[in-house]
């Protein structure tokens, strides 16, 4: 277990909770601490403006997550995750969702042609 987390009970969720808090869209978003696939079930196709999956890093997971949420999100809406420098998440996301269509943000991570600036 990650050191910052040993205080709040081995979880990252009071963090976010009060990131959101201090946000102030606590109010605005639905907590759902579920797997993402699981949780994806329970949303209408395009019945969503924003996702932020924070789920497993490997590869496979990172297909699936997409692939359960992509349909969820309205045209023009936002499917967020973290970690975009983990070589799971990266090509994952790379190889399920067309490449114009990805937006990489605030990664720190480098690459040619994608987000130097």
């Amino acid at each position: 277990m990650a050191q910052h987390l040993e205080s709040k009970g081995g979880s990252a969720l009071p963090f976010f909770e009060e990131n959101m808090r201090r946000g102030g869209v606590l109010d605005r978003i639905k907590i759902i601490a579920q797997p993402s696939v699981v949780a994806a079930r329970s949303f209408q196709p395009e019945s969503i403006d924003f996702v932020m999956i924070d789920g497993a890093h490997d590869y496979a997971s990172v297909r699936e997550d997409v692939r359960a949420w992509i349909s969820k999100v309205r045209p023009g809406g936002i499917i967020a995750g973290d970690d975009a420098n983990w070589p799971g998440v990266l090509i994952g996301t790379y190889e399920t969702i067309p490449c114009s269509e990805v937006e990489i943000l605030n990664s720190g991570l480098k690459m040619p042609g994608v987000n130097e600036g």
